[in-house]
């Protein structure tokens, strides 16, 4: 954490999503994610999180509106919630993994989300908001068509990930980087 970890994390993300790496985001990793793509795709140089840089010009990272910025203990979102797939995700690669189903419910621990007002700009470059909250106004899980693995996740897979069941986004992760996640999605009969 800090801003040092921060740009790092920032000049990783950016490696992977350009070199076609497979990238795996998790909360802050998703938020990591969402920064490099505003800042390298969007043109949106100063883009940064309202918890790296409270002042920054370009929040596309903000405090959720319910969460207290003075009171942090107790005050994160926490606990199981469902996440939904959005219309016309049917194709992708994260909900196939999932079992293309219209929602999953994994467990979340977090007070800072992508900024509403950013994300039609994010969309229109190419950052797939693939999963909503049952809201649909809180962004949690993005995609990036063409790339053979970049996923970001608002929620924390680990937690209900186990050793001889890991979570869905950990699979795609290790296969993607095998080189076998098209053979193992093709094994899906999703329809």
């Amino acid at each position: 954490f800090g801003v040092r970890g921060t740009e790092g994390k920032i000049a990783a993300a950016k490696w992977a999503r350009e070199h076609k790496i497979p990238y795996l985001g998790i909360c802050l990793g998703l938020q990591i994610a969402v920064i490099e793509f505003a800042r390298n795709v969007c043109g949106m140089p100063e883009a940064h999180s309202v918890e790296m840089d409270e002042n920054t010009t370009t929040p596309v990272i903000v405090y959720m509106p319910e969460i207290s910025k003075t009171h942090l203990g107790g005050t994160l979102r926490v606990g199981i919630k469902p996440t939904s797939f959005q219309e016309g995700t049917e194709g992708s690669t994260i909900r196939k993994l999932y079992g293309g189903g219209a929602e999953v419910l994994e467990r979340h621990r977090h007070r800072y989300e992508v900024n509403p007002e950013m994300v039609d700009k994010l969309h229109a470059k190419g950052l797939q908001f693939v999963g909503k909250d049952e809201t649909g106004q809180r962004m949690e899980i993005i995609e990036m068509a063409g790339h053979p693995y970049f996923v970001g996740v608002q929620y924390h897979p680990e937690l209900l990930s186990r050793p001889l069941k890991p979570s869905p986004p950990f699979t795609g992760l290790i296969l993607a980087a095998t080189g076998g996640l098209q053979q193992h999605l093709a094994t899906f009969n999703l329809s």
